[in-house]
């Protein structure tokens, strides 16, 4: 089975399931803040790039996957763990984010090679911030959804 099957399959299914819920029209809700738009959205998304990959050219890679490092892993889920149990509620949000994806980026994109590595910290911060802004904003001024 083509890999991208699997994800358009359960894009079809969320989208459907997102579809079918009620608009809430009687209460005059705000159609942008409407139950299902966002899950709709991201169920279309899976569907469009499930197909994409499964529609694209297989290719041949005659060298061995890398091994899971499990020590990374493990310290993902630890420090996952850590925001949802620790950090949510106690400290802002966006700050609390900002935090947990810069840990993140970082950790998944250390080597161990010698070259410099400040530009590297300095760009995953700035993405890390710019992400925590952005995913505050939306949830809160467009999707109206009140952050712990």
């Amino acid at each position: 089975m083509r890999p991208g099957l699997g994800w358009a399959v359960l894009g079809a299914a969320v989208s459907i399931g997102a579809w079918r819920m009620d608009r809430l029209e009687s209460l005059n809700i705000e159609p942008w803040s409407a139950p299902g738009l966002v899950p709709g959205v991201l169920g279309v998304l899976m569907l469009v790039f499930g197909l994409a990959l499964a529609l694209s050219p297989a290719k041949v890679d005659s060298d061995p996957p890398a091994p899971i490092a499990w020590g990374k892993l493990a310290g993902i889920l630890g420090l996952t763990g850590i925001f949802v149990f620790g950090a949510l509620g106690r400290i802002p949000f966006a700050i609390a984010a900002a935090v947990v994806m810069f840990v993140w980026m970082l950790t998944l994109s250390w080597n161990d090679s010698p070259r410099p590595r400040t530009r590297l910290v300095l760009r995953i911060a700035i993405t890390a911030g710019i992400a925590a802004l952005v995913i505050a904003h939306l949830f809160q001024d467009v999707f109206l959804v009140r952050l712990p």
